[in-house]
């Protein structure tokens, strides 16, 4: 056993040993480059702010940031390592040293730090005297190293410039050889096509470059009328979002939207252009109307239901308009009805108060009465004693028909405050419901259709065998000359014009040509 710990022990004194070492040479080397900084850097403070800034001796350039060598008192040291170290090492205590002192300036007296203040204002005054006269003294290397370096920049502005442009150059000179090779293809739809195939993302990006939702085709085609034959919900709720003229007519068919959704049985999109305010009963150019064109019976259901008055059922079928204003009724009956109530609970509380006075004010009455009664019986005679009881009769009298012309009133109001004064659920949708479909279209009133007026049969011309001849032996007029040859007259005015120009020289005043 004694064989086996000793070499142990010596590990142990071996390590202890090297951790006496190491923390000896860490905080000497510490010691040395505290007194390193305190050679190298002085602290100053500043005349304005009264802040502290560090001054380089050597290099001559000022920082508000402590240096590193003044700021890391103490080694870094790992967690984990230094957790191991302790578990292994017993703790050893080492007492400062004179020298390592952790801020002496915080020592000093308020004489030693005025002092070193006004050092440092004349250290840095002496520093800003010296750059001066240092830029003074070789001016002109510095105005040519600045002329140097804005020609630098100025010429790496110009390099990268070009390199961009050739760059760009490149990648157009690419694009163009891709397109014409057949290798890369360019979406080129139309607003139309993109509506018609149900292209969400290209219609987004054709909307947002500035193109209009009711863009019109040659043949009279519009996005929304492409969207509708195709049945694409999604397309629809895009346009009609963006403005789209939910009962624009094609130029030549004159069908609507409605039109088509409702011959190709799309419920949906049936609906949103309902709720978009479509037009039922429209005719086009064959003088058919939406329910000629029908072909399943959920779209012929739905359309009858918008056919009729506003209710909560079909409410989704209506225009956005009698949300609007259902919406705007519900907020002013929700108001009317919290004042209602706010005003009925004030008008009870004030009826309460009014009762206990007005049971004050009788049981006053009634005791004034009482001593009035009272009183005259002193009265000395029968006379006297009656024209007292008449005057407390006539009295009381007066003060209960006061009472109860008050009681009146107060029963009154409080009939008044238990009256509903805000427009009830029923009564807001009896007025919707006599609200037509279109009522609150800004142009509800429809304008009678204008039939084309069909043109008389021409009658047919027979003529006659001399007639014929007569027509077929009409001399022909003269033709007139061809555009690039001018007439006789123009032509002899042109010539005289040019001798006269001739013969007079270049500063006289020519002659007014005589037309004919």
């Amino acid at each position: 056993m004694a064989d086996g710990s000793a070499p142990m022990q010596n590990e142990a004194t071996e390590t202890l040993v090297v951790r006496l070492q190491t923390l000896y040479r860490a905080r000497r080397a510490r010691r040395e480059a505290v007194e390193l900084a305190n050679s190298s850097y002085l602290k100053c403070w500043d005349a304005v702010s009264g802040l502290a800034y560090y001054c380089n001796l050597r290099t001559g350039l000022s920082s508000w940031k402590k240096p590193l060598l003044l700021a890391a008192r103490d080694p870094l040291v790992d967690v984990d390592s230094a957790q191991d170290e302790n578990a292994q090492t017993p703790e050893i205590k080492l007492e400062p040293t004179n020298g390592s002192d952790p801020d002496p300036v915080a020592h000093l007296s308020l004489k030693d730090r005025q002092k070193r203040h006004e050092e440092s204002l004349a250290f840095k005054k002496k520093c800003e005297d010296e750059k001066r006269q240092l830029m003074l003294r070789h001016r002109r290397k510095i105005a040519r190293a600045m002329c140097r370096f804005e020609k630098k920049v100025l010429d790496e502005k110009t390099r990268t410039r070009q390199e961009r442009q050739e760059k760009l150059k490149n990648d157009n000179q690419q694009l163009l050889q891709e397109l014409y090779d057949g290798r890369k293809k360019e979406n080129m739809q139309t607003i139309r096509e993109a509506a018609m195939r149900g292209n969400l993302d290209r219609i987004e990006k054709l909307l947002d470059m500035g193109f209009s939702a009711d863009a019109e085709s040659a043949m009279g085609l519009t996005p929304l009328l492409a969207a509708c034959q195709s049945g694409h919900l999604e397309v629809v709720r895009r346009l009609l979002s963006s403005g789209a003229s939910v009962n624009h007519a094609h130029v030549k068919t004159g069908r609507t939207a409605l039109m088509e959704a409702a011959s190709r049985a799309k419920p949906p999109v049936i609906k949103e252009l309902l709720r978009y305010g479509a037009q039922i009963h429209v005719e086009d150019v064959q003088g058919e109307t939406v329910f000629d064109c029908m072909k399943d019976a959920a779209n012929r259901e739905i359309i009858e239901r918008a056919c009729q008055i506003w209710s909560t059922e079909s409410a989704d079928l209506f225009p956005v308009e009698f949300r609007q204003v259902s919406l705007a009724y519900a907020l002013i009956s929700k108001r009317q009805r919290d004042t209602y109530e706010a005003e009925k609970v004030t008008t009870r509380r004030d009826l309460i108060q009014l009762k206990q006075v007005l049971q004050r004010k009788c049981a006053e009455a009634k005791v004034r009465y009482d001593q009035d009664i009272r009183g005259s019986s002193f009265e000395p005679t029968i006379m006297r004693r009656l024209s007292s009881m008449e005057a407390a009769d006539l009295k009381y009298d007066a003060e209960r028909r006061t009472l109860l012309l008050e009681i009146q009133d107060a029963v009154d109001k409080l009939r008044e405050s238990e009256r509903a004064q805000f427009i009830p659920e029923v009564v807001i949708l009896n007025i919707l419901s006599f609200c037509s479909r279109h009522w609150f279209d800004p142009h509800s009133s429809r304008q009678p259709k204008v039939f084309k007026k069909k043109k008389p049969p021409k009658k047919k011309v027979t003529r006659t065998r001399s007639q014929l001849l007569m027509a077929l032996n009409v001399p022909p007029t003269s033709l007139r000359p061809p555009p690039d040859q001018l007439p006789e007259e123009l032509e002899a005015q042109y010539s005289s014009f040019q001798q006269t120009l001739k013969v007079q020289p270049f500063h006289t005043s020519t002659p007014a040509v005589k037309t004919k």
